[in-house]
């Protein structure tokens, strides 16, 4: 729980909370495919510098503070910030089912994973971790497939004026995240 407890500290800050302006956004273009290409292009590859910056300081956290599961919680942070964003997608442009359904996938499966592998294979924390990781993984297999994001999904699609305008929603609500 404490290990949980403390992806979810971390996630709104290392996310910027941009799944929040992707959603109200993407609300506003849903008769706009360039400018949704620009929302979701520039709200994810804008995570990258806080993922980057993760994956470099989690091992030496890990190392001062000895965090015992310190890649599980790595992974659990940067899989979870992407399908939180990835998740927002298809709810603003208003296909609640596709949302719906990718939400499932990632709780079933979460809690399908999680009783599996504690129960029947005896693997303690490292399933419970093991199981969060993999069902936000399939979460986004799913929005990326039934939503056939890959052609929105593009570096030329990011816009600076976009980000600004995602961030100045955003960056406010982290406090009330965390």
């Amino acid at each position: 729980d404490l290990v949980l407890t403390c992806t979810n500290l971390i996630s709104p800050i290392l996310s910027l909370q941009l799944e929040r302006s992707v959603f109200r956004f993407l609300i506003d273009a849903r008769k706009d495919e360039d400018l949704q290409n620009k929302i979701i292009s520039t709200s994810l590859t804008a995570v990258l510098p806080s993922i980057l910056l993760a994956i470099i300081t989690a091992p030496i956290l890990a190392l001062a503070f000895h965090i015992q599961y310190w890649g599980y919680i790595l992974a659990i942070i940067i899989t979870s910030i992407i399908a939180n964003i990835m998740l927002q997608i298809p709810r603003g442009l208003g296909k609640n089912v596709h949302y719906s359904i990718g939400s499932a996938i990632v709780g079933i499966t979460n809690a399908l994973i999680s009783i599996v592998s504690v129960i029947m294979l005896g693997m303690g924390i490292k399933g419970v971790l093991l199981a969060n990781i993999i069902s936000h993984i399939l979460g986004v297999i799913y929005i990326c497939v039934s939503m056939r994001l890959g052609s929105q999904i593009r570096l030329s699609h990011r816009s600076k004026a976009t980000l600004k305008k995602l961030l100045k929603f955003s960056i406010p609500m982290i406090p009330n995240d965390i």
